[in-house]
């Protein structure tokens, strides 16, 4: 008899074993097909003599998608990260200090003093730049624009092949190696007894909640049927029905699936993706013969040595020492696999001499794939295609996303996987038409965009929300418009409750993300916004000083009307107790409330205080903002920022007069319409540098807010 699944997925690694995470909390029937032994696809780690060895060097970005998604399917990473000095750099037998630290920056011999400046200028370009603007580069054409220093090419080379492991700069897409970089600079974690524990906790979690894997199964065809559902079938001829099925196979094991039932022209162009290769020697010692040399990158030849242990749990034997040697392959490499092994015993040994004394065991992988696709210009399209060639059928993997490689590219396609499915079932569960979800999600983003101060923020707890309301009655569209909001408060208030504590750790001032209303980029959020009150940058930092509950009822009743009666349902509070909330809040943010909104006005007075400053007209500036003026810049302890408000009109004067003595020769600006106010948006070396928004009173400027946090400006 045939199965039938509601779900099935086919691949148990990282990316299938979140997916079926996040479906196991829903009451959809989860099988997954794994074709191999064990669990785990290239996250497993295997022990061999009480030695854990992941498949080579393995680290977890901090900033990553993967660790976030992790951690909030509840699963522990526990281990430590390792330190950005300390490195070298080899070439020709001659060794260098890596300047990935702010003091070997300044201290290495590869650089001369010019070098090292550029070297900063190239790294604060790469956190500040929009990666989406690069997509229809190379790397290496990238590389070629931005550093004028062989030396500072090289360094960037070096560190995209760390941060990716791709050694193909002249085919790989610019936009993707750049994200990946910004990434990697946050910092990355080693993994206490390997990248298994991840694994093992997500199998458990998911076979607890019910999901069902069967092992030593291979998938021969996945078609559709007659009746909607996907027929998948298995090597020995079985038949498996799935009302949906999600593929974390590589492209080319997807394409054989397929084959039979996809256009032959995108068949063609899958078939030639390129996986991203490299050659692993992972070795264990009894001791370190040299132990302070931890970390080695080659700068000509394409080299990794790291001995991971130092700073993760990866053996039984406390005195053991793991590390890893790793040779970046390129796709037009000629593979031999002697000449290899003896390039990395040969590297081992200029880093630890004498290291195959102390061998405990070692494993030599000369041709391994790290990730599904080496990401090139135009595999969007092909992505894209795919993902909508056949209804029910979803990608994940390392290999699936726009974005992101790696892990990070395998946990957030497959979420992505996940919620497009939950989000289908849920939609027709609650009965909410198209036009409906197009109604409710303007006003959804509007109220959570407020309350959190943040559009990414906003759009992910739009997108929960949606998700998680299922079982509504059909009732009318009051009513449900009243669920939504309920539901979205109580997730903009646990989320306001964690980010409570995470503020106190936050480096300078904290400014609202800002808020562009033009097509200076894809998303256009005049559509997403609904009401213009409540909406300037000075309203939105106020509502800091507010408590979460506040901060909600004031937008619930001030800005969107709802009555006492519906906000009380809304919080979960009595209607008497609603409003003393909503009294205190008004108290709190009653020093904004004369705040001008008339934009004409407005931008007058800006256009005025720009013209003033490019006369360096400083009477009139004083005439333009107030004796209590206040400078708020938010750097987010990324990019050089005042790391305390600037107060009176001496000190903020000093400081913008300063910042415009050092701004570049390819600097410009534009007044845009931000957050429905005027504002300045900066330009630097043609990227978006920072938005100066103002807070206007009574026709003066009483507050002046910096936002430079790269990842609180819009994409442009």
């Amino acid at each position: 008899m045939t199965q039938k699944w509601d779900v099935v997925i086919v691949g148990s690694g990282l990316a299938g074993l979140i997916a079926a995470n996040y479906l196991s909390k829903t009451n959809l029937s989860i099988l997954i097909l794994e074709k191999g032994k064990h669990i785990g696809g290239r996250a497993r780690t295997k022990k061999i003599n009480q030695q854990y060895f992941n498949l080579g060097p393995h680290a977890l970005y901090k900033r990553g998608k993967a660790k976030s998604i992790l951690e909030e399917l509840g699963i522990h990473l526990n281990g430590k990260s390792p330190k950005l000095s300390g490195g070298r750099l080899m070439e020709d037998n001659m060794e260098y200090a890596a300047p990935f630290s702010p003091y070997e920056v300044f201290t290495t011999s590869y650089l001369n003093w010019k070098e090292r400046m550029e070297w900063v200028g190239v790294l604060m370009k790469v956190m500040r730049i929009n990666p989406e603007k690069l997509k229809n580069q190379t790397f290496q054409q990238w590389v070629k624009q931005v550093a004028h220093s062989k030396k500072v090419e090289s360094l960037l080379y070096i560190l995209s092949r760390l941060a990716t492991y791709c050694h193909a700069s002249d085919k790989a897409n610019a936009k993707v190696i750049v994200s990946n970089l910004k990434q990697s600079i946050g910092g990355t974690l080693y993994l206490d007894d390997g990248w298994q524990t991840i694994i093992d906790q997500l199998y458990n979690k998911a076979t607890l909640s019910g999901v069902q894997v069967q092992t030593h199964t291979l998938v021969k065809h996945i078609a559709q049927t007659p009746q909607g559902h996907l027929k998948i079938r298995l090597s020995n001829d079985k038949e498996i029905l799935g009302k949906y099925v999600i593929s974390t196979t590589s492209p080319h094991e997807l394409n054989e699936m397929l084959v039979s039932k996809t256009n032959m022209n995108q068949h063609d162009r899958l078939a030639q993706i390129t996986p991203v290769r490299g050659a692993t020697l992972d070795v264990a010692l009894s001791q370190l013969p040299n132990p302070k040399r931890l970390f080695t990158l080659g700068i000509t030849d394409p080299l990794y040595y790291s001995v991971h242990s130092h700073y993760a749990r990866l053996s039984d034997d406390t005195n053991s020492t793991v590390l890893h040697v790793f040779k970046y392959l390129h796709p037009d490499d000629h593979l031999d696999k002697t000449k290899i092994r003896i390039e990395l015993e040969q590297f081992l040994d200029k880093m630890q001499p004498a290291w195959k004394q102390y061998v405990i065991t070692s494993r030599f992988i000369p041709n391994m794939t790290v990730n599904q696709r080496l990401p090139q210009i135009g595999d969007e399209c092909i992505l894209h295609q795919y993902k909508a060639d056949i209804p029910g059928l979803y990608i994940a993997g390392d290999w699936a996303s726009d974005n992101y490689m790696l892990a990070d590219g395998a946990a957030s396609s497959a979420k992505q996987a996940a919620k497009e499915i939950i989000l289908h079932e849920r939609r027709k569960k609650m009965q909410i038409s198209k036009e409906e979800y197009q109604l409710f999600k303007p006003l959804l983003f509007s109220l959570a965009y407020r309350m959190l101060g943040s559009v990414v923020e906003a759009e992910d707890i739009v997108q929960e929300t949606f998700l998680g309301a299922y079982q509504l009655n059909e009732e009318n569209i009051k009513n449900k418009k009243a669920y939504l909001c309920k539901m979205l408060t109580n997730r903009c208030l646990d989320m306001l409750k964690s980010a409570r504590s995470r503020r106190e750790y936050y480096v300078g001032p904290w400014n609202p993300e800002p808020l562009i209303l033009d097509k200076l980029h894809a998303f256009d959020p005049s559509e997403m916004i609904i009401q213009k009150e409540g909406l300037s940058i000075a309203y939105l930092r106020i509502m800091e000083h507010l408590t979460p509950d506040e901060r909600a009822v004031l937008l619930l009743r001030e800005v969107f009307a709802f009555s006492y009666v519906e906000i009380a349902n809304i919080i979960e509070k009595r209607e008497e107790n609603a409003r003393k909330i909503f009294s205190r809040a008004k108290q709190k943010v009653s020093r904004i409330e004369g705040e001008s909104l008339n934009y004409k006005i407005n931008k007058s007075i800006i256009d005025r205080f720009i013209q003033a400053f490019q006369t360096q007209n400083t009477s009139v500036l004083l005439e333009l903002i107030s004796e209590n003026v206040t400078l708020y810049s938010d750097g987010g302890g990324i990019v050089n920022a005042a790391t305390r408000p600037i107060v009176s009109p001496s000190n903020v004067l000093a400081l913008l007069y300063g910042i415009i003595k050092k701004v570049p020769k390819d600097f410009y600006f534009e007044v845009k319409s931000v957050n429905y106010q005027p504002a300045i948006v900066i330009f630097m070396n043609e990227t978006l540098h920072s938005i100066f928004s103002f807070y206007i009173y009574n026709e003066r400027i009483n507050e002046i807010y910096i936002t430079m946090n790269p990842e609180k400006l819009p994409i442009h």
